[in-house]
């Protein structure tokens, strides 16, 4: 009896051995680091709102919980454009990072990164037609404005709380500046 327990003890200890090298290995193989999320993120950029020099800038909003929803922010003094990566509440399958491009006060243009969300279901809240409808000042921003015409509850919500965590954030950064 005493020989069958050292034996299934063995048996588990080498799987969990050889279970957490496996886990290890895929980790290194599956890694992004810092850096080359921030090289995609620019790359993603330049679709949404092409810039020659996005730059990222070091701000910390006042509120802790708003930081933890910004992924990036982004400056390019030659054309004098904010670009946000942010994201909010889940959709129905995850959160939705929304690229978030602001000149003049202004949201100019606006993109989704990658969803997880069901195609089909949530393709009004991620339509151009849509999207359009958060072009506004950031002072005037109204999440109530855009809510209409969102069919996908879940989904709308989502892209509404990642833009608005985005000007949220732009207007902390704005109002830091002024002193």
């Amino acid at each position: 009896m005493k020989k069958d327990f050292l034996k299934a003890v063995v048996v588990l200890g080498l799987i969990a051995l050889f279970s957490g090298a496996l886990l290890g290995l895929l980790y290194q193989v599956t890694y992004i680091s810092a850096d080359e999320q921030e090289k995609r993120a620019i790359e993603t950029l330049k679709t949404v709102y092409y810039c020659e020099n996005y730059e990222t800038l070091d701000f910390e909003s006042p509120d802790a919980d708003l930081n933890s929803n910004i992924q990036f922010f982004f400056y390019d003094s030659t054309a004098d454009v904010y670009a946000i990566v942010a994201t909010g509440i889940k959709g129905y399958g995850d959160v939705v990072p929304m690229y978030v491009i602001i000149k003049d006060d202004k949201i100019i243009a606006l993109a989704h990164g990658d969803i997880k969300e069901t195609p089909g279901v949530s393709d009004t809240a991620f339509s151009q037609s849509y999207l359009d409808k958060f072009l506004v000042s950031v002072d005037t921003f109204d999440e109530a404005d855009v809510q209409t015409g969102a069919t996908a509850k879940h989904s709308a919500a989502a892209v509404i709380s990642s833009v608005q965590n985005a000007v949220n954030f732009y207007i902390a950064y704005r109002d830091s500046l002024k002193g």
